[in-house]
């Protein structure tokens, strides 16, 4: 049961990544205000996981779930959560860490100036 939770839990971070990805421009598109707010939250607590060199919390709770599953856990996995895994953590991709990082702060960087050049407007029912 705890592998399938952990599974599940993996796929569940994948969607936190692509909404991470994807958000701002879905929020731009739809003109929501309530997806571009989670969007920025979202990317905050990003923010202060690295600059405080934490892991995400879906991560560990995997790790923990994978660990109950298989007491010597070296991280196997399922065919699909090694390719979510793959695609989750840049470390995987085989560029240096500094080019994600720099991608990463250019993004965060239009995100966040955004409130300033794109200021939020109520919309009925958002």
């Amino acid at each position: 049961m705890a592998r399938i939770g952990a599974d599940i839990l993996l796929g569940l971070h994948f969607l936190w990544v692509l909404f991470m990805l994807l958000g701002f421009p879905l929020a731009w598109f739809l003109k929501s205000r309530r997806i571009r707010l989670w969007h920025a939250i979202g990317l905050a607590s990003y923010i202060l996981l690295a600059v405080f060199n934490r892991f995400c919390p879906l991560t560990l709770g995997e790790e923990v779930l994978r660990r109950q599953a298989e007491p010597g856990f070296t991280y196997h996995g399922s065919f699909l959560a090694g390719w979510l895994e793959k695609l989750i953590y840049v470390e995987n991709w085989g560029a240096p860490l500094w080019i994600f990082r720099l991608l990463a702060g250019i993004y965060l960087a239009l995100v966040f100036s955004s409130w300033w050049w794109w200021p939020r407007n109520k919309k009925p029912g958002d």
